[in-house]
């Protein structure tokens, strides 16, 4: 089927329901949410509109763009991220379809449009991420990315990828952990204590960091974007300084997510070390997004991943006692973090695909 079978328009932001856009915006957001629920088989990724909407407004790091497919229920949109203040040569893109329309053109509809848009841009590079349920056994066919670390099964999403001229680069390992399980915290966290000796102490918070701390954690924040593997991903060092972190907070908050954040402070420099985010949505108080985890490769060695996990779990645990699942999402190259999270007991429970495509080039 011809690519422009479906035509696809911009579908304006709007700042609150009701204003122009909303009832395309609605029907993202339901897209959104079921896709969440088809994957899960919970609600624990779903959103409101209202809090869907407030992630969607633009920052002064980044804006969106919703394209949906012409008519008055579409049954499928594309989701672009255009950076800002960083990495402009390159567009974020996700593409969903109700399966109902499946095979019917319009996912590759919403793809072309996206790189359209892209292309006018000036931005040549276009990044997507595809979710898999658990690789399936020795016989089924898999793919490798470009790192060679890790599979993906070759299903639908994988396929289309594919099939649209993106470069698997990356395979993610998501992993689950079940505190209604009796995970064991206390017992990892006393041992990295121990192993971190005298010269660290912990800092946390929920939501806005205090101002004491923020240029340094800003600077952890950026670190991120170099320090986790990215394969040959064409991503940037990320530009983070105390507006941009500030920004960010409003934005969660606005959204309904309560970050529990804890860090690491270097007492002899008296600067943070590392890092790590829970994120709680308020409306989903039964699970628990595992965000970043960093520490600063000079102070590598002291099991200070492990403390800074196990403490901010063992935060979780006592101050949002009705969390029972915890989400988190690495590079299969990344073992070291991977042992940690295995160690905590977290299991994989499916699985992440990086892919790339650079406009130009030939399908």
């Amino acid at each position: 089927m011809d690519f422009r079978a479906h035509p696809v328009q911009e579908n304006p932001i709007p700042r609150q329901l009701g204003e122009a856009g909303t009832d395309g915006f609605l029907a993202l957001a339901r897209l959104v949410n079921e896709r969440n629920r088809r994957f899960w088989g919970n609600t624990d990724f779903e959103e409101s509109p209202e809090a869907q909407l407030a992630g969607m407004q633009p920052r002064k790091a980044g804006r969106r763009v919703i394209l949906l497919p012409e008519g008055t229920s579409p049954a499928g949109a594309a989701v672009l991220i255009v950076p800002l203040t960083d990495n402009t040569h390159a567009v974020w893109v996700d593409v969903m379809v109700d399966p109902a329309a499946w095979g019917t053109g319009l996912g590759r509809s919403l793809l072309r449009a996206a790189e359209e848009y892209t292309a006018a841009l000036g931005r040549g590079v276009l990044e997507a991420e595809t979710e898999h349920t658990l690789v399936p056994g020795p016989d089924a066919a898999t793919l490798r990315p470009a790192t060679g670390v890790g599979e993906l099964p070759a299903d639908s999403p994988a396929r289309f990828a594919q099939a649209a001229g993106f470069v698997l680069e990356q395979v993610e390992r998501i992993s689950l952990l079940g505190l209604d399980q009796g995970a064991d915290i206390a017992g990892p966290l006393a041992q990295a204590r121990e192993a971190a000796g005298e010269g660290y102490a912990l800092e946390t918070w929920t939501g806005r960091c205090p101002d004491t701390l923020v240029s340094d954690y800003a600077r952890l924040r950026q670190r991120m974007s170099t320090d986790a593997p990215m394969g040959n991903l064409e991503w940037e060092e990320e530009a983070w300084d105390v507006e941009r972190v500030r920004e960010s907070e409003a934005a969660q908050a606005a959204a309904g997510v309560d970050l529990l954040c804890c860090a690491v402070r270097d007492l002899s420099a008296d600067t943070l070390a590392g890092h790590t985010i829970l994120a709680v949505n308020r409306d989903q108080p039964q699970a628990a997004m595992q965000d970043d985890t960093l520490v600063l490769r000079a102070h590598r060695g002291h099991s200070l991943g492990m403390l800074l996990k196990t403490a901010n779990l063992r935060r979780l645990q006592q101050e949002r006692p009705r969390v029972q699942r915890v989400y988190t999402w690495n590079a299969e190259e990344n073992r070291h973090m991977l042992r940690i999270n295995e160690a905590l007991g977290f299991r994989a429970a499916g699985w992440g695909g990086q892919w790339q495509k650079r406009l130009g080039q030939a399908k």
